[in-house]
């Protein structure tokens, strides 16, 4: 979609909004900043932060790993730097918490489980449990579309909630 058609749908959302009206933090309009610890509603007790992102992170991916492929000509993989912290009660794991995806500018959706890249590097260990107070960190890779690489929002939908959270890569 061109910039301007972008900035004319935005101006449009936001005349659309009553007066005095805000869009709420988190939301795919207003999303999370980076490194912001986010507690997750419905999330079992875990706080998500995204610390950093590299939006061409395909040579790093195939560096990782002998058994993982370059991408499709037209995409490529991005990868991102998470925190994950336990603050809920006992044990848990945090992806049996919440699912991650991310959203494009063009509005296509990327999963984990339909857009991966392989193994990327210093991936966070799936399903390990952590007591409380503990962090995980580690990066999740998606394989994107290279015209949606800028602008990209990591989307997070915490278990048993129809909540949807965005954060800014970038």
């Amino acid at each position: 979609m061109p910039v301007l058609a972008v900035l004319v749908v935005a101006a449009f959302l936001i005349a659309a909004l009553p007066a005095g009206a805000t869009v709420s933090r988190g939301s795919r309009a207003n999303p999370y900043p980076l490194r912001t610890n986010v507690l997750l509603p419905k999330g079992h007790g875990w706080k998500l932060r995204v610390n950093k992102s590299v939006p061409n992170g395909t040579q790093m991916v195939l560096a990782a790993s002998q058994h993982n492929f370059p991408p499709p000509t037209g995409e490529q993989y991005y990868v991102i730097n998470l925190t994950m912290t336990y603050t809920g009660k006992g044990t848990d794991s945090p992806f049996s918490a919440f699912e991650l995806s991310t959203v494009g500018r063009t509005g296509l959706t990327y999963t984990t489980v339909n857009d991966d890249c392989g193994t990327p590097p210093k991936a966070p260990e799936d399903f390990k449990k952590v007591f409380t107070g503990r962090k995980l960190s580690g990066n999740v890779c998606f394989r994107v579309r290279q015209q949606d690489a800028k602008g990209l929002l990591l989307k997070v939908v915490p278990s048993s909630s129809k909540t949807r959270l965005f954060f800014r890569l970038g």
